[in-house]
This record gives C-alpha cells, sequence and structure tokens, in this order.
C-alpha cells in the first residue's frame, strides 16, 4: 500500500477524548469519522444510494455486504500535553464577557462556544502530531482523503465543539512532493461549490464562506470575532424567548434546561474556525453549507431566516464567496 504523512500543529484547544469519552486521545477512528463528514460533503450531487455505494467502496461498510476499508490512518503520538477545563488561566488572553441586557446573559465567549466540554481537559495548543494515510491502489488521494483533511484542518476541527471554533489545527507539512496542498480556505471552496442544497450537509452553490476583516495575532482574538459576531446576529433573528428563526439555524434549542418545541436535532450549517497564516497571524472564518430542510414551508422559513442571519454577518465579516 502506498502512505502520506501530513505533520500538523494544533491552534485552538482540542477536545478529542478517547474510548472512555473523557480522557484526551488521538485516535484513528476519530479522524476517520471526521474525514467520512467532509468527504459526503463534497459529494452532494449524488444520490442517497450513489452515495453509500461510492462511500463503502473507499471507506468500507458493515453489515451483509460488508467491505473492507481502502484507507488505513495512523496518529502519532496518541496523547499530547494537556490542559484541565478550559478558563481564563489557560490561554493566552481573558476571555470577552457576553453581555446582552435582552437576554440577561453575563458569560464568558469561549465558555459558551464550548459549552458541554469547556470542564473537560483538552489538548494544548501548540502541541504537533501526525497523520498516516496508507491506501489502497484504486483509491484517489486527492479526492479520498487529502482534500477531505484539509476541510477538517480548515472548517471542522477535530473533537467536541468542533463546529464553533475548538479543535482546529494546521497541516505544516506533507511527506509526498505530488501532494499540493491549498494555500487557504477560499482556493478549496471554488472547486467544490456546484449544484443545488441537497438533503445533507455539503457544498452546493448556495455555499457561503466569511472571514475577519483583518489578520488577528492570535487565535484566541480571532475566535472572539467570528464567535460574537456569530452570537449578535443569532439573537437578532427575533425577540427573546422567540425561537421559530433560530431553530432555523441550529436545533434543538435549550432554555434554562428545558427542550422548547424545536425537539427533532438539525445539524448547524455554519462552521465556525481560526486558521493561521504563514506571517503568524491568523483569521477567523464562517461557513455556511446550507441543505433541504424538512421543516420548511412554502413560505420558505428557512431561506429567509439563512439569508436574514448571513446579511448580518456581513456586518462584522468579509463575504468572500
Amino acid at each position: 500500500m502506498n502512505s502520506v504523512t501530513f505533520n500538523c500543529e494544533i491552534i485552538t484547544p482540542m477536545f478529542l477524548a478517547g474510548a472512555d469519552g473523557k480522557s484526551p486521545e488521538l485516535r484513528p477512528s476519530s479522524i476517520k469519522g471526521a474525514l467520512r463528514f467532509w468527504w459526503r460533503a463534497m459529494h452532494g450531487d449524488l444520490s442517497i444510494t450513489e452515495l453509500h455505494a461510492k462511500e463503502s467502496s473507499v471507506f468500507g461498510c458493515g453489515g451483509e455486504h460488508a467491505t473492507r476499508s481502502r484507507i488505513s490512518i495512523d496518529v502519532r503520538p496518541h496523547t499530547l500535553p494537556i490542559n484541565q477545563g478550559l478558563s481564563e488561566k489557560k490561554i493566552d488572553t481573558p476571555s470577552p464577557t457576553l453581555n446582552d441586557p435582552e437576554r440577561t446573559i453575563r458569560a464568558q465567549l469561549f465558555t459558551y462556544l464550548a459549552y458541554g466540554a469547556h470542564q473537560r481537559e483538552y489538548f494544548k495548543v501548540g502541541s504537533q502530531f501526525s497523520v498516516t494515510f496508507r491506501y489502497h491502489k484504486l483509491i484517489s488521494p486527492e479526492n479520498d482523503f487529502v482534500i477531505p483533511f484539509e476541510l477538517i484542518s480548515f472548517f471542522g476541527g477535530l473533537g467536541a465543539r468542533g463546529r464553533n471554533g475548538f479543535g482546529s489545527f494546521k497541516i505544516l507539512s506533507c511527506d509526498d512532493s505530488n501532494v499540493k496542498l491549498h494555500s487557504d480556505p477560499k482556493s478549496i471552496l471554488r472547486k467544490l461549490n456546484s449544484g443545488l442544497p441537497c438533503g445533507y450537509t455539503a457544498f452546493s452553490e448556495k455555499s457561503k464562506l466569511f472571514k475577519t476583516t483583518d489578520h488577528q495575532v492570535s487565535w484566541e482574538k480571532s475566535l472572539e470575532v467570528i464567535g460574537t459576531a456569530y452570537i449578535k446576529e443569532k439573537r437578532k433573528l427575533e425577540n427573546a424567548h422567540t425561537y421559530d428563526k433560530r431553530a432555523f439555524i441550529a436545533a434543538p434549542i435549550v432554555q434554562s434546561d428545558v427542550l422548547l418545541w424545536h425537539k427533532e436535532r438539525h445539524a448547524k450549517q455554519y462552521f465556525l474556525s481560526v486558521t493561521r497564516n504563514v506571517t503568524g497571524t491568523y483569521d477567523g472564518w464562517i461557513l455556511f453549507l446550507p441543505y433541504k430542510h424538512h421543516k420548511n414551508t412554502t413560505t420558505d422559513n428557512y431561506g429567509k431566516a439563512t439569508t436574514e442571519f448571513n446579511n448580518g454577518l456581513k456586518r462584522h465579516l468579509i463575504e468572500l464567496i
């Protein structure tokens, strides 16, 4: 089998746990799960039947017609330096406070974004690891794992709260000179934005990409800018204690530990992420990947809510695509 190794560095706290769901551990299965998600996101033009067949030929499947994966993953090391819980003492700059008189909320921004994982141990920023992909000759390296792995680094992150900017990492180098890595998120999206939205999270002609207006001096500042923009504009969609529009951004919604009427789960189609430039500065990104929302109506409530929200993001960020 052929192999390709990527050397990477963590640039935002990574809440990636082992089998017990708590102890930090770099596991091949976690990376393969993220890889499959972004691989699917690249194939929104396929029907569910076609998608399953193609995915099974690459990653394998179980059941009566079980097949083995044509890609294996090795991660080194499995453990890295860790911090205990996300707090102001563990980051370079204090987490900004969210003050919203209308919502009577006083919370630290990073704790808010990492809520549910913020008290767990996490891999420290600056830690380095390597990921080796071994693959069958029938595999297309670029389409089957190189671009999906880049998408994880650009948009998805690894571990809990990856859609809120945590678990971001930078690919430092690759040991195969034939592998051409993309310089930034915008360059990779030009290849993927085509076709209409489908029934699951995938790239389409309706995808959008937002970026911080200026390079930032730290990951904390980048995450502060995009996190504040995301939260402020979501709250502006409607009055306090009203959730008809916000449920189209992400659901379910929990208020005071009570599930509201949007009890069904809808994957959040907004991905917050942080990247580091060659100059050592940082950029914050928000990627929008819409899908066919099953709660949508003939009046297109989903389209109206997301359009209003996207227009709000443009008050804080640059819309690149």
